[in-house]
């Protein structure tokens, strides 16, 4: 008797498109103001975005979730740090405006 499987091959086609692998990263406070992202001192929280390094960068989308169902908002134009792990000054910056959470631009902190 031939074994009945629950899934045919072609049931998987494209299914790598509603996947993806998003990375989580510190974040700091917000501001309008870029002068204002090297001077934090601590994260405030994790947000996600769907690149392939550690922080985000120019057209990556960052989410609040680590489902990647919420994106961030940056309204009419906002900055946030980000850091890396440990009590550590910012590693730089990056910039979103508008609510699809894709990135506009990114910075380092010197």
């Amino acid at each position: 008797m031939p074994i009945a499987y629950p899934y045919k091959f072609s049931d998987w086609y494209g299914y790598d498109k509603d996947c993806a692998t998003l990375t989580g990263f510190l974040h700091g406070n917000p501001s309008a103001f870029a002068a204002d992202m090297c001077n934090q001192l601590s994260s405030q929280g994790t947000y996600y975005h769907d690149g392939s390094g550690t922080y985000p960068t120019t057209g990556d989308i960052v989410y609040v979730d680590s489902a990647g169902n919420t994106p961030l908002n940056g309204g009419s134009g906002m900055n946030w740090p980000y850091f890396p792990s440990g009590p550590q000054p910012p590693d730089g910056w990056f910039r979103i405006t508008g609510s699809t959470g894709t990135v506009q631009s990114q910075s380092n902190c010197p």
